[in-house]
C-alpha cells in the first residue's frame, strides 16, 4: 500500500483581530500603528451622524468674496472716470456728418464708431488724454440744447468772436428776431427799439458770444445745427472725436470729406477775437 500523505499543519486564529480590523471597528489607538498605517485616513463609523466628504461643499472664505467684489467695483468706477476724462468710444447715427461720417449707411446702412477724447472747459484735469482747446474744423460731441437728454456730433464752423453768415435758419427769419428774447446768447446783438439806429442791425450776421461755438454737420441737406438752434456754450461739448472705427481692420483719422463744389451751401465766415464780457471781470 501507498504510505499516506502527510497531515497539514493545524490552522491556528488570531486570538485578537488584526490591526486594520481592529481600526476599522474603532477600537484601536491609531497612535500605536506603524506611519505607514497612521497614513490611512480613519473609516467613518456606522454610527457617526456627519455626512461624508462628497456631501460637503466647500465653503469660499469671506475675504475671497470681499477681494473680488472690491476688485469688480474700483474696475467699474475707472471705466467711468476713464471714459468721462479721457476717452470714450461712441457710436454714430444719422446721415448729418455725411460723407465724413457715416458714408454708406444710406444704402447698406453700416454706421461709424468714433474715439473721443475727453474735453473740458479750462482742462482743469490737464491731463494728456484731455483736449486742451477747441478750434475750427474740429468735429465734436455735446449734448443738444434742445434736448439735453440725447448727443450729437457737429463740426466747429466758427469759434467764440467770429462773424457767421449763415445760408439759412433763424438769422435770416425777420419774424423771428422779433420774437427772440431779450440777452439771449443767440449771436443776434440786443438793440433799442426806441433808439435813432434801431432797425439798421444787419440781417442774416450772427456774432458767436464769448465761451460758444458755432456747430454744422458736414451733409447741409440734412443736419439740424447752429443754424437752427443757435451757438452751444462750450459747458455742452463732451470732446473731440479723432479716429473713425469702420471695421476691425480699417481705423482713421477724422477728416473733412465735405465736397468743396457745395461750398457755397456753408455759412460764411469772419474770423475775430472773443472779449471777455466786463461782468465775468468784475
Amino acid at each position: 500500500m501507498p504510505p499516506k500523505p502527510p497531515k497539514p499543519p493545524p490552522v491556528r486564529l488570531p486570538a485578537q483581530p488584526a490591526p486594520a480590523l481592529r481600526l476599522a471597528a474603532g477600537h484601536a489607538n491609531p497612535a500605536k500603528f506603524s506611519k505607514s498605517t497612521r497614513r490611512l485616513p480613519p473609516l467613518p463609523s456606522r454610527h457617526d451622524p456627519s455626512p461624508s466628504s462628497h456631501d460637503q461643499l466647500p465653503v469660499r472664505p469671506v475675504s475671497t468674496l470681499v477681494k473680488w467684489t472690491s476688485s469688480c467695483i474700483l474696475l467699474f468706477c475707472g471705466t467711468l472716470w476713464s471714459r468721462d476724462h479721457l476717452i470714450d468710444c461712441q457710436h454714430v447715427r444719422g446721415l448729418s456728418m455725411s460723407p465724413t461720417l457715416n458714408p454708406s449707411a444710406h444704402e447698406t446702412g453700416e454706421e461709424d464708431y468714433v474715439v473721443v477724447r475727453a474735453w473740458r472747459p479750462g482742462n482743469i484735469l490737464g491731463s494728456r488724454g484731455t483736449v486742451k482747446t477747441l478750434e475750427r474744423g474740429d468735429v465734436i460731441t455735446f449734448w443738444k440744447p434742445h434736448k439735453p437728454e440725447e448727443l450729437s456730433i457737429k463740426r466747429i464752423i466758427a469759434t467764440e468772436g467770429d462773424t457767421v453768415y449763415p445760408q439759412r435758419g433763424y438769422a435770416l427769419d425777420p419774424q423771428l428776431r422779433k420774437e427772440r428774447l431779450w440777452g439771449f446768447p443767440d449771436g443776434i446783438p440786443d438793440v433799442d427799439e426806441d433808439a435813432v439806429s434801431a432797425g439798421e442791425e444787419e440781417l442774416g450776421k450772427v456774432v458767436v458770444p464769448y465761451g460758444h461755438v458755432w456747430v454744422e454737420g458736414d451733409n447741409w441737406r440734412n443736419s439740424y445745427d447752429s443754424r437752427d438752434f443757435g451757438p452751444i456754450s462750450k459747458g455742452l461739448v463732451i470732446g473731440k472725436a479723432t479716429w473713425i472705427w469702420r471695421s476691425w481692420m480699417q481705423v482713421i483719422r477724422v477728416g473733412d470729406a465735405r465736397d468743396q463744389r457745395d461750398k457755397n451751401r456753408w455759412s460764411k465766415v469772419l474770423e475775430g477775437e472773443a472779449e471777455v464780457p466786463t461782468r465775468l471781470l468784475s
